[in-house]
Formats: C-alpha cells, structure tokens, sequence
C-alpha cells in the first residue's frame, strides 16, 4: 500500500490526462519510490504505473560514492574558484580604465562566475535532502525572486510578467522553493529570444488536498519531440554553456516536496512549465 501522495498523482493523472511523477512513502514504511503515473489510452483505459525501488542495492552502493566523490571535488573546486575570483576582481580594480586588459578580466571575472553557478549546481543535486518545512506564502516567494531577473530580463528586451494570486499555501523548504523559481524563470529566460515574453502564474488549486500551482510560461522555441523525455535528466541540455542540471534540480524539489511537476511544449512556440505543491506534509 502507498502513501496518499500517490492517491494525489493519480487523480491528477486522470483529470488531466497527463503523466504525473511524485516520490511516494509506502503506507507501512520502508523506501521511497519513485512512481510515474500514465494516462492509458483506448478501451477498457485505466493508468500504469511504472516504480523504481529506492533500495539498498550494489548499483546504489556505487551511486552513494561517486555521490560522495562528485560532491568533495566540487566543494574544492568552488573554494579554489572563490579564491580566481577574488583575484581577479582586485586585478580589475587595480587597472586603469582604459587598460587593453580589462576586457580580458571582465571575460576570465564572468568565466569565473559561470564555473561558480555550475559547481553549486553538482554540489546541491548531490547533497542530501535536509528539508526544513514551514508555511509559506508561495506568491511572496516568487514575486521576491522575480525581482532578482527583471534587469536580466530587461537588457534582453524580454517581458517578464507576473499574475500571482494571493493566499496560495504551500508546506516547503524555503531555500528549495527559491532554487525551483529560480531554476525555472532562468530555463525560461535562456529558451526566449529578444522581444518575447516571460508569465509566471500561482494560484490556489486542490488535488485530493489543498495546494498551489506554478506556472511559468516562455514564448521561446519550444522543446523537440525527440528530446522531450530526456529534459529532467541530469547533464542534458540542448543548450551552449548549459549545465544540463536546472531542470533536475527542479524536478528534485518536486519529488522532495511530495509535489508534482510537468510541461506542455510547441516548437516555435514556447514551453509551460507546470509545478503544483502541497499546502501540507504527505
């Protein structure tokens, strides 16, 4: 028997027609499994549900330490490149102006910062969940790192709009809820040329139990057909300079939060990303 967070997937499965992941507990304890819940199609249609045992396993065994290994490179390798840094931001103050080396340091100083954002992005996929769950306003919490991309969004001439309704409730770790807003808009942001647009929406929705959705909607060029199952995969990306771990990092929060996350796409046309979260723990 599993726990009422599949219930909740399930329902949602049915009523929208789409797949739905979540990260179950069963009901008797024991490992996590992650399940994908799978509209079927013609008579007699019901759902499949595909499960993956969290269990202990010499394939998991091996996964821990090279979890373990990844993680203590990386946190040497980001010490080593807050020191380059450092470096170079005296450099660059120390320089005339008009130095012929200050492009050079402004392109090793954004280097450095790119280097920087890719190894706190192998260090947070690859520590261990340590939620701490509080009430939060999730319109407050978007509309607060909504504010961190408006220049961004601005020197790229892409609109960034916002319609958050107010009182959505959700049960989550407050840094994670900022990394998933923040991983998302950024998706978005990379996806979209010049001239679009950018909408993130919450609103209040129940699924079996209260909750509140995410929406974040681009009018970029959309995901191909063919790399569609492959988005949420760590290190995927169709993207020049991409880390490929955005996306994973989001779907993680997800799974973490007993939540669920999916898209619609249309090349060309945009991508909408999907999230809807828990008001309470599952």
């Amino acid at each position: 028997r599993l726990g009422p967070e599949a219930g909740v997937a399930l329902q949602a499965a049915r009523e929208a027609g789409l797949p739905q992941s979540v990260l179950a507990q069963p009901a008797e304890g024991g490992g996590s499994l992650a399940l994908d819940w799978l509209p079927a199609a013609g008579p007699g249609a019901g759902h499949a549900i595909l499960t993956a045992p969290q269990s202990e396993s010499p394939d998991r065994e091996r996964t821990r330490f090279q979890t373990q290994l990844v993680s203590s490179v990386a946190h040497d390798v980001r010490d080593s490149i807050a020191a380059v840094y450092c470096g170079l931001h005296t450099l660059a103050q120390e320089l005339p102006e008009d130095s012929p080396l200050q492009d050079l340091v402004a392109q090793a100083l954004e280097e450095s910062e790119r280097a920087s954002r890719i190894t706190e992005d192998v260090l947070w996929i690859s520590r261990p969940s340590d939620l701490k769950r509080i009430e939060l306003d999730l319109d407050t919490v978007v509309h607060e790192a909504l504010s961190r991309y408006r220049k961004r969004a601005a020197g790229a001439s892409i609109e960034l709009e916002a319609r958050l309704q107010s009182g959505c409730q959700v049960m989550a770790d407050l840094s994670s809820l900022e990394r998933l807003v923040g991983n998302l808009v950024e998706n978005a942001l990379d996806a979209t040329p010049p001239g679009g647009a950018l909408c993130v929406t919450t609103r209040a929705e129940s699924r079996g139990q209260p909750g509140a959705c995410l929406s974040v909607r681009d009018t970029g060029i959309g995901i191909k057909e063919e790399t569609r199952p492959n988005v949420f995969d760590p290190f995927f990306t169709d993207k020049h300079g991409g880390t490929g771990l955005g996306l994973a990092i989001a779907r993680r929060v997800v799974f973490d939060h007993s939540g669920q996350i999916h898209f619609d796409s249309e090349e060309g046309e945009g991508t909408t990303f999907h999230v809807w979260l828990p008001a309470c723990e599952i």
